[in-house]
């Protein structure tokens, strides 16, 4: 039991250590960049977010930059979102296109292409509020042809409970590792809240497919196939609305996995396909990885669960017990008991390989979190280092999840975005 728990240790800290050196590794990358500015298309696909599409819409009209054009597209709505958006648009001087029936957002992106008149396509979500500036930082590597698409910098608007304090962390990591694929121009999925596309890449690939829950990453890999680069850029960043309770994370994620599983199917030829470059040699093997890992770990996870809740479940009453009689003692007798909690935690006769294994991992971990913290300019907050300490409590989660999305792809659920 201890082999196979040292041995998971390994390759979570062989991950991350892999990560940070090809961050490092290929951080001076540069792209050819030009002054110009051209015609720009912004396309909104909306469907039921009432809440958010106001803010959006100004987000989005507020970019500044000189050559654009807004395309809303309302996708079937039934929450009143598509009267807000005609009063919106009409207000705004906004091209409004309404589609009656929800043909879901792949479908409906495609539709925005056919009446764009820009050449590059950039697509905002419609719960995504894009910074001012994002055009004047994507826009300028269209000048290499080879690029297809730039992906922008995604973080969470709405950290306000510990839901969504799990998310804003897991999306600086996202953001780490497409910035870090990016150096090598092959970014594996490009994220809905913001991306540009160059028109003509997205045509000659016929736009946009349903076929899959995860239309974003899906494009992304066929660009690749028709021999485009895909990169990114910190410095374009969007806000977006994460999902604030279990009941909507787990929808959100639900559709996440089963999509990575589709992704996995479909473009299984791009697997160790060496005529791609890193994408298939590197970036999708990991993104495989990361898809079968949770079946790599789960039995581990079975095993030990019981006797984790128990230390757990142990620690805490320590802890509050502790605390509860802090009001009968003074300063000194404080100061020795954290003093003797340190040294025991310490005494080498406590620790085992197990033990070691387990702070090396904890500390590359660490590491690899600063980095992604580092990379997109944010800075470390309090509420962070609560989602860090209960960091394990989201990762069983996302693991039932997991599972769950398993059953539905082998029983054929109904694919429902």
């Amino acid at each position: 039991m201890e082999e196979i728990i040292i041995a998971e240790m390994i390759l979570f800290m062989v991950l991350n250590i892999f990560w940070i050196a090809l961050y490092l590794k290929k951080k001076s990358t540069k792209f050819k960049k030009y002054n110009e500015k051209p015609l720009v298309s912004i396309i909104v696909p909306v469907y039921n977010k009432f809440d958010f599409i106001e803010r959006t819409i100004k987000s989005v009209y507020n970019i500044d930059y000189p050559n654009k054009e807004i395309i809303i597209i309302n996708d079937g709505s039934t929450d009143g979102s598509e009267k807000k958006c005609e009063r919106i648009c009409k207000k705004l001087g906004i091209k409004f296109l309404n589609l009656k029936n929800n043909i879901g957002k792949a479908l409906a992106l495609n539709e925005g292409i056919k009446i764009a008149k820009g050449e590059i396509i950039v697509t905002v979500d419609a719960d995504s509020f894009p910074e001012k500036d994002c055009l004047d930082y994507l826009v300028p590597y269209f000048a290499d042809k080879k690029i297809g698409a730039v992906a922008g910098t995604i973080k969470v608007a709405n950290h306000k409970n510990f839901i969504t304090f799990f998310q804003r962390l897991e999306y600086f990591q996202q953001a780490f590792q497409r910035i870090t694929q990016g150096f090598f121009g092959a970014v594996i999925t490009t994220p809905g809240p913001l991306t540009a596309y160059r028109k003509s890449a997205l045509e000659k690939i016929n736009g946009f497919s349903n076929d899959t829950l995860i239309e974003d990453c899906d494009v992304s890999i066929r660009l690749h196939k028709a021999g485009y680069k895909v990169i990114a850029e910190d410095r374009a960043v969007s806000k977006t609305i994460a999902p604030d309770s279990l009941k909507s994370l787990h929808k959100q994620r639900i559709r996440w996995c089963r999509g990575g599983f589709q992704i996995g199917h479909k473009h299984s030829d791009v697997l160790f396909n060496r005529k791609l470059g890193t994408i298939g040699t590197v970036f999708f093997p990991l993104y495989v990885l990361w898809l079968v890992l949770p079946l790599l770990i789960l039995p581990t996870f079975i095993l030990i669960l019981p006797s984790s809740i128990n230390s757990f479940v142990k620690a805490i009453q320590s802890f509050v017990g502790m605390f509860g009689s802090f009001a009968y003692l003074n300063f000194q007798e404080v100061f020795l008991i954290i003093e003797n909690m340190i040294v025991d935690f310490l005494d080498l006769g406590h620790l085992n390989l197990v033990r070691i294994m387990g702070l090396l991992s904890l500390s590359i971990f660490l590491l690899f979190i600063a980095f992604s913290i580092k990379s997109i300019k944010e800075k470390f907050e309090p509420k962070d280092l609560n989602a860090l300490i209960l960091l394990p409590v989201y990762w069983f989660f996302l693991l039932v999840i997991f599972v769950e999305a398993v059953v539905m792809e082998i029983l054929r659920f109904e694919k429902k975005w």
